[in-house]
């Protein structure tokens, strides 16, 4: 299975039960039901408490009307768990949801770690 497919199955696990996972991370509602596609919460981000950040039921967009924040479901509940990592953040959302991810063996990184380079590198 490709690694792209696991942040798209646990993003649909995740908004199957969007209200629960949300009450599990600490999130108040400030709505039980969705307007639309949309769900009234207290922003995780900020200091808001009235309800002005929106969840999408469909992909766990983040909009906080108050604070100004946008972000998709990896970045916000990342920052809310203190993951800064795609595949740690995806890790812990499929955990919560209750999804088995594959593809990638335990100790390995998505990503090139480029060294550092100074102004003697290209010296």
């Amino acid at each position: 299975m490709a690694v792209s497919n696991n942040f798209a199955k646990v993003r649909e696990a995740f908004c199957v039960n969007l209200a629960g996972n949300l009450r599990t991370l600490g999130v108040q509602l400030k709505a039980q039901t969705p307007k639309g596609d949309w769900l009234q919460i207290a922003c995780p981000m900020c200091t808001d408490k009235s309800g002005s950040a929106s969840i999408s039921t469909k992909s766990g967009f983040l909009r906080c009307h108050q604070c100004g924040a946008k972000a998709d479901l990896f970045t916000w509940v990342g920052t809310l768990v203190g993951e800064t990592k795609p595949w740690d953040q995806c890790q812990k959302i499929a955990s919560l949801a209750g999804v088995v991810v594959e593809g990638v063996p335990k100790g390995k990184t998505l990503y090139k770690v480029v060294p550092e380079m100074t102004a003697e590198t290209f010296a």
